[in-house]
């Protein structure tokens, strides 16, 4: 009896083993499996806010086209920000969006020309910094009636731009 007895606690202790092994060996599995996924999922993440960032631009540049028709042409433009930052420069009569990210829009370094965007990827960290930049060197382009830098931050509420034409190819953005 006690050989029986001795065989189903060596049985029962084998199991148990089995299943502590077969349950780590899962874990690493699926630990590993979320290495791997994790950057790729945040990369592609990155690369939609990248691709919604220029077509904001682009329906910027849009409105900023329909204004300059004639004089007093005002267009409204809602602006969803949910990563990086917009920035509209009187100074420079230029129109930037800056997004810090992992995914590599372009090659780095390197400016490219996208319709009117101009766009520029640097290596930053452990990731990218793309830059969209539309220029209006044509134009006099204010912000609420001044030549500054107005910089617009990611947010959950659009932000609401009016574009007015002032004549005489000035160009007011209002943006409060």
């Amino acid at each position: 009896m006690k050989k029986k007895e001795k065989r189903q606690k060596n049985s029962s202790a084998q199991i148990w083993v089995e299943t502590i092994i077969y349950t780590l060996i899962g874990l690493t599995i699926i630990s590993i499996v979320l290495t791997i996924a994790i950057p790729k999922i945040e990369e592609l993440k990155d690369k939609n806010i990248i691709e919604s960032s220029k077509e904001v631009l682009f329906d910027l540049d849009n409105k900023i086209s329909e204004v300059l028709i004639s004089p007093g042409n005002q267009r409204v433009a809602e602006i969803t920000i949910k990563k990086g930052k917009l920035e509209i420069n009187g100074n420079e009569n230029s129109i930037f969006f800056i997004v810090n990210s992992n995914y590599k829009y372009s090659e780095a370094g390197q400016e490219i020309k996208e319709g009117k965007v101009l766009v520029k990827t640097e290596g930053v960290n452990e990731g990218y910094k793309t830059t969209f930049k539309l220029n209006y060197s044509s134009l006099n382009l204010t912000i609420n009636s001044k030549e500054v830098i107005e910089s617009l931050e990611a947010s959950t509420t659009p932000y609401k731009l009016i574009i007015l034409n002032k004549g005489n190819f000035n160009i007011d953005i209002k943006t409060k």
